[in-house]
């Protein structure tokens, strides 16, 4: 088969899957699910939320996300249209659930947002760590991913960076968190921290 021939069929069943998928998604009301739960909907379209761990282009200008859900497992999105967010972002994602070389994903037409209600006034640890010092002091919002908890607190991750949380609220590893609190600088082992007043589960 000739290279011409294959990139037609290639880009036959390219559109066909896009129609199909926006067909879909003025239709179909997507069901709420947990990364536990893909291969139980194949096939359905569904609705997803978590925290974007990495964010990359293909060769053919598609975009893959994989983000991290409430239990902190990864969830691979696939989308046809290029979307406008970033790693350490909480979104929100709609579409079909597919298999693809034999993992399960998440395949939208740009159905991919940053939850609104909060995004103003949330941080991202990307954020934190390109400019530690413009916020040393404040009062700040980020979300992450609970991991290495101990009697003091926990790390809190996003998948690229992770910060001390110092905290009297007990919270499960691996779990999805908001924290509210104070960033601060340790002076003695030369380090950023935050001195938590609030922690809520969102997973």
């Amino acid at each position: 088969m000739g290279m011409q021939k294959r990139f037609c069929i290639s880009l036959v069943l390219s559109l066909i899957g896009l129609i199909s998928i926006h067909v879909l998604s003025l239709y179909v009301k997507p069901v709420e699910i947990t990364s536990d739960q893909l291969k139980e909907f194949y096939g359905r379209y569904v609705r997803i939320e978590g925290l974007v761990k990495e964010n990359s282009l293909t060769e053919s200008k598609y975009q893959v996300l994989t983000i991290l859900d409430g239990k902190g497992k990864e969830v691979q999105v696939f989308s046809y249209k290029v979307v406008n967010v970033s790693i350490g972002d909480f979104v929100v994602v709609e579409g079909t659930v597919e298999k693809y070389m034999g993992k399960w994903e998440i395949v939208t037409n740009g159905k991919v947002w940053r939850k609104s209600k909060y995004q103003e006034k949330l941080l991202t640890l990307s954020q934190l760590a390109s400019f530690p010092g413009k916020f040393v002091g404040m009062k700040i919002e980020v979300r992450g991913i609970v991991k290495s908890s101990s009697m003091y607190g926990f790390v809190l991750e996003d998948g690229k960076y992770a910060i001390e949380v110092i905290s009297p609220f007990d919270c499960k590893e691996n779990s999805l968190v908001e924290v509210e609190g104070k960033f601060l600088y340790n002076k003695r082992n030369f380090s950023y921290y935050i001195l938590a007043t609030k922690v809520k589960e969102i997973g």
